[in-house]
């Protein structure tokens, strides 16, 4: 009896790691952390009333995946969770002239608010919508600054350091106040006053927090990253702490 269970136990252990195995190979790359972003707006008519039911396409112009949604009763349209690279967005809707636009660049932690108004005309027709980005961003009251791997590569960097460029956000310094020396991997930042211990920081949509001494964690080559985004204030509830949000993206 005792050998029977024995021989059942080998047996499921034998199919769990069996499963266990082929479970990891047929896990899709999209389910990996990534930096993200949200792009949304409202879509009205040449006299400012809202349309809604019109279709918008997101194309993402690195890997050709194409997102589709429509407008509510508002006019209103979102996509959330947008990996940050660039995108090429259509809207259309019947009794309505095409519109596309130009390539929109999308980065780390950004809600890019777009306002959209269609022609009357035929659909088949076409419209290639060019403005710039907004200096003021309205779909969100967060200050923050995002570094692009530009500016990494051409800001003088004391140790090739990239956490030195958060100070380019207004109220951010590099401290040494409220660290213990010797016991963190780099020098504190501060926020609008605040203490170094109470930011957060995210790698590649990860918690990336040195939790042992609550402290900056080392940061990545400056080869390494894409870009960084350093939110200074209020930003959105769903992060915690009451210091900055650092999110750091990977070079693909």
């Amino acid at each position: 009896m005792s050998r029977l269970m024995l021989e059942n136990t080998a047996s499921r252990q034998f199919w769990l790691a069996g499963f266990a195995f082929a479970l990891f190979l047929g896990i899709p790359n999209f389910i990996f952390a990534q930096s993200i972003g949200r792009i949304g707006g409202t879509v009205t008519d040449s006299t400012g009333v809202e349309v809604p039911g019109a279709k918008i396409t997101c194309n993402d112009l690195d890997t050709g995946i194409s997102r589709t949604v429509e407008t509510n009763a508002a006019g209103i349209f979102e996509f959330p969770d947008l990996p940050i690279g660039p995108y090429e967005l259509t809207f259309s809707k019947q009794g309505f002239r095409s519109q596309k636009t130009d390539k929109v660049t999308l980065v780390t932690g950004q809600i890019m608010d777009m306002k959209i108004q269609l022609q009357i005309g035929d659909s088949s027709e076409s419209v290639t919508v060019t403005s710039e980005a907004p200096l003021v961003q309205a779909a969100s009251s967060s200050v923050q600054t995002s570094v692009t791997v530009g500016q990494m590569q051409d800001l003088p960097l004391n140790g090739r350091n990239a956490l030195q460029l958060t100070t380019l956000t207004p109220g951010t310094a590099i401290t040494d106040v409220g660290t213990e020396s010797g016991q963190q991997d780099n020098r504190g930042l501060t926020v609008n006053g605040l203490r170094a211990t109470q930011n957060n920081f995210q790698l590649d949509g990860t918690i990336y927090n040195d939790r042992f001494f609550d402290s900056v964690p080392t940061m990545p080559d400056p080869d390494a990253l894409q870009e960084f985004t350093i939110q200074s204030s209020n930003y959105s509830a769903e992060y915690g702490g009451a210091g900055a949000l650092v999110q750091l993206s990977t070079r693909s």
